[in-house]
């Protein structure tokens, strides 16, 4: 069949290595635009390209051919069809300048087919690409960017002398001629699309246009002269495609061969018809506004017509990246020369320090500075791209749904507008570990030493380790939240087949109740996304996002059963419970495995707090619905946790004084923000003015949450096995319970017999367990699941890391830019746990488990847990926060309202609990934060 036989070739060999290569070009092609806007005047930065628009209509009209051939007939391509089309006429210059300029012109078109989904093609009146690849064609924009006198030189120095002359001459001829009409010019695709098993290029030439009354003239005549031509009659194009032939004559990876008419004639399937229209009415302002919103993409297509070829793959990544910088969603500092020198100097200062001194040996405002920049080397070098994600519809005419540009999609969708799956449930995990580093150990190495042995041997409760700078609340918070962040998928024991289970040896005298122990394994990210050079990859159930799933649900249906549907609120009982089914004994919430009394205290106080949220919005603005309300207090909420995590949970577990001022920085800035309010420059700078209101930055790869990071949050020994409870009236105890009896189906029972009062303040009287070797829960050591299944959780974590790629520990520590331990002595300055280590892993330092690692190292002072695992948390907790534009583009009034940004400044943990618990007001004034001991008198 004419036109198969083509294949792509990726530079680096695989879609993963490439699309890494690509992604350094973002920042130069903002950079463009950033230069183009300073050049133009222009208030926003416009498009890198094609800023002008000759004509932008949506009165148009995509027709197929009736005889179109057999092969071609995919998707939209279906004989006689006929489809609404929006089309966007324009010059190619990224600045808007006079018609007659030396320029290309361009056509871009939308098809929108009957279930909303959007097909664009995009074409100049230039046969062929300047530029061969995506590194030429980044090249090419930087130079583009800058004065004209300076072309060539930049030319010669990006692509070397040979290229460089034949992009010149390649310009030159391409815009050299005058263009009479834009009616009259023939459009060619810059790179190759599959219909089918059909490779081809596209190109739309002139059929039919109405002759205008009188020829057009001025610095906007080719615009005029569109305006004259459709007050007469329609402007028609003919739409063809050239199919491939062969590598030589139509290649698909390099952009500047054209492809010739000899080689591969057009080949007539469908018209584009531009309807008569008078663009002189009132409302034709409105139209041009709307046509020129929308972000034109090769990529926005289906899969069945995708685009092909290294130059249609880069545009993929760096389309998006610009239409966000388009949006104003994203914008870039402009260092000076002198700013990138002191960054320059900053990193390797402290880079050469940390050799000598330990980072957290620095003091405090001297090691918030180290960690900035440790932080900043991390987000480059511990961020990579979790690879393609499953196909989706893309979208039709708007990138965001209305209701979703200012509130959160339940499944996490439309986050980022440039790509609306990215963060979704049901999208991957991504990595802080180079891909080359997290492949699976082979079998049977995965299982040694055995899992099992590991949990028993090393991690086994003795006697309990507590925390003593926390209270238990502590633990109750980073589950609360871990069950929003992520949720790898489960398949139930009655539901898994021999293939489905690792299968752990026992040793003899284990008591264990079956033979072997039996693991289910992690289901994998549907393989037909995969790059087959990859490791193996798993979906997050939750979304990526902080966006309190646990508490509103994770899709449309789940938070609308969890809604009142009156006045924006959550359902809660008349006694200030939440429902819960009495089969089970479950409350009803966004996410309720793993159920124990502590997650119910914040679910609850939480789900109260929302409803309060609605209370004050419903007297601000009364005349807003109950969705209005809904969506607005749930972003409240939301931030009010983040900021909560990241100012309260943090610094407590954290207690360093470099971490008091960096997540404070976090959050507020250096100097609790008054530099950026000081300075207003330095607003958008996330160091001054902090994260929440800065620009969004997702640094060296899409956002998503890590395997590393679900690793690093393994955090099981903070859970005590025995709890006493106490009167908050007179701090008597009033009863004791193991984790058994406050957990599951108990956890109601112990709801309605206790008051949430006396439970909140046990829990803040009492410490959480330290994260050490041997502090595992015992309880969880022989834990009994919802389903029945009876599991080791001590061992199951040690698995997963095996499981999933996640290097061990030595290999994890040294990926994290800190020495390798030579020795086991290197790993803890405790000589019997080095011997037990010893004795376990036979010797090899380099089979230490992750976890295991990180729960026998010394941890800073003042730090609840590992260096090791600190640097994980490093970059993700900015990163939580930096990628999310609820966080941060749309963390604004005009999204949050006043009283939104007022009720999220104004409060915090101790505010949180005493307005829905007053009478524990008097023990939250004595401490500086809810996760700290509270008083008993």
């Amino acid at each position: 069949m004419k036109g198969t036989g083509w294949r792509e070739i990726f530079v680096g060999g695989s879609a993963r290595a490439e699309a890494a290569v690509v992604r350094r070009f973002i920042n130069e092609i903002n950079q463009v635009q950033a230069n183009l806007q300073g050049r133009s005047g222009a208030g926003k930065p416009d498009r890198a390209f094609h800023a002008k628009a000759l004509l932008a209509t949506t009165d148009a009209e995509f027709v197929i051919a009736d005889d179109i051939a057999e092969e071609l007939r995919v998707d939209l391509f279906q004989p006689g069809a006929r489809y609404p089309a929006i089309v966007r006429v324009s010059n190619a210059s990224g600045v808007h300048q006079d018609d007659d300029a030396r320029d290309m012109r361009g056509l871009a078109f939308r098809v929108v087919t009957g279930d909303g989904q959007g097909h664009d093609y995009l074409m100049t009146n230039a046969p062929a690409s300047h530029a061969r690849d995506a590194r030429q064609f980044v090249v090419f924009a930087k130079a583009m960017s800058g004065s004209r006198l300076w072309l060539l030189p930049r030319l010669l120095f990006g692509l070397g002398p040979f290229e460089a002359v034949r992009m010149f001459r390649t310009l030159i001829g391409s815009t050299g001629r005058k263009v009479e009409s834009a009616a009259k010019e023939t459009f060619w695709s810059r790179a190759p699309i599959a219909m089918g098993e059909v490779a081809a290029k596209y190109l739309a030439r002139p059929a039919a246009a109405a002759e205008p009354d009188r020829p057009a003239t001025g610095p906007n005549y080719l615009r005029d002269d569109l305006a004259a031509r459709l007050a007469n009659g329609e402007v028609i194009y003919d739409f063809c495609i050239q199919r491939f032939v062969d590598e030589r004559r139509t290649p698909i990876e390099d952009g500047a061969v054209e492809w010739t008419e000899v080689d591969a004639p057009p080949e007539p399937i469908a018209r584009l018809v531009i309807h008569r229209q008078d663009l002189t009415r009132p409302d034709v302002a409105e139209m041009t506004a709307e046509v020129d919103a929308v972000e034109f993409n090769p990529w926005n297509t289906s899969h069945a017509l995708r685009p092909l070829g290294g130059l249609n793959r880069a545009r993929q990544i760096v389309y998006a990246s610009s239409q966000v910088f388009r949006a104003n969603r994203k914008a870039l500092s402009g260092s000076s020369v002198l700013g990138r020198v002191g960054a320059w100097l900053l990193k390797w200062t402290f880079a050469g320090i940390n050799r000598v001194i330990d980072w957290h040996r620095l003091p405090g405002l001297i090691g918030a500075f180290n960690l900035l920049v440790f932080r900043d080397r991390l987000r480059q070098e511990n961020v990579h791209d979790p690879g393609p994600q499953a196909p989706a519809a893309s979208p039709a005419i708007r990138t965001i749904p209305a209701a979703a540009e200012i509130s959160r999609q339940s499944d996490g969708r439309f986050n980022d507008p440039s790509d609306p799956m990215m963060g979704a449930a049901g999208t991957r995990f991504g990595r802080n570990m180079p891909v080359a580093h997290v492949h699976p150990d082979p079998s049977p190495g995965i299982l040694e030493p055995s899992p099992r042995e590991v949990s028993q041997t090393l991690l086994t409760r003795n006697h309990f380790v507590p925390a003593t700078t926390l209270n238990l609340l502590a633990a109750a918070w980073i589950q609360f939240m871990t069950h929003d962040w992520f949720n790898h998928a489960k398949v139930p024991k009655a539901d898994r087949g021999p293939d489905d289970d690792w299968r752990i040896d026992l040793a003899e005298d284990d008591d264990w109740p079956e033979r072997p122990m039996r693991i289910g394994k992690t289901p994998r990210y549907p393989s037909e996304v995969d790059d087959p050079a990859a490791p193996p990859a798993y979906a997050n159930t939750n979304t990526h996002w902080w966006d309190a799933s646990q508490i509103y649900g994770g899709t449309k249906a789940a938070t609308s059963r969890l809604r009142s549907h009156e006045k924006g609120k959550l359902i809660v009982q008349p006694d200030g419970l939440l429902p819960f089914d009495p089969e089970t004994g479950i409350e009803h919430t966004g996410f309720n495995d793993n159920w124990w009394v502590g997650l119910s205290l914040l679910h609850t106080v939480f789900s109260l707090e929302h409803n309060a949220i609605c209370d004050r919005l419903g007297v601000t603005y009364p005349t807003w619905n109950d969705d209005q309300l809904f969506r607005r207090a749930r972003l409240i909420n939301i931030a009010l946790m983040a900021k909560i995590h990241t100012i309260e949970w943090t610094p407590g577990i954290l207690g360093h004084p470099a971490l008091q001022i960096g997540m404070n920085a976090n959050w507020s800035g250096l100097a609790g923000g008054r530099l950026a309010s000081l300075l207003p420059g330095l607003a958008s700078s996330e160091a001054f003015g902090g994260i929440p209101g800065s620009p969004v930055d997702h640094h060296a790869a899409p956002y998503a949450l890590t395997e590393e990071f679900v690793s690093v949050y393994r955090m099981h020994p903070l859970i005590p096995d025995d709890y006493n409870l106490y009167a908050h009236t007179t701090r008597a105890k009033i009863a004791a319970k193991t984790l058994p009896e406050i957990q599951g189906a108990e956890t109601r029972t112990v709801l309605e017999q206790f008051d949430m009062r006396d439970l909140f303040y046990s829990f803040g009287v009492t410490h959480p367990g330290a994260i050490t070797l041997h502090n595992y829960p015992r309880f969880l050591q022989t834990h009994r699941r919802s389903d029945g299944e009876i599991m080791d959780l001590g061992a199951v974590d040690v698995l997963r890391d095996r499981e999933r790629g996640v290097p061990r520990y030595n290999q994890f520590r040294t990926l994290l830019h800190r020495r390798p331990a030579k020795s086991f002595e290197d790993i803890t300055d405790n000589p019997v746990w080095a011997k037990e280590l010893r004795e376990v892993y036979g010797g090899d330092v380099g089979r230490v488990d992750t976890m295991v690692g990180m729960f026998a190292e010394t941890p800073p002072r003042g730090f609840g847990f590992s260096d090791t695992a600190f640097r994980i948390f490093v970059v993700m907790a900015s990163r939580r926060l930096k990628s999310d534009r609820f966080f941060t583009t749309d963390f604004s009034p005009e999204v949050y309202t006043p009283a939104g940004m007022d009720w999220i400044d104004r409060n915090d943990m101790r505010s949180v609990i005493a307005r829905h618990y007053p009478d524990l007001a008097p023990y939250l004034r004595r401490v500086g934060n809810a996760f700290a001991p509270w008083p008993r008198a």
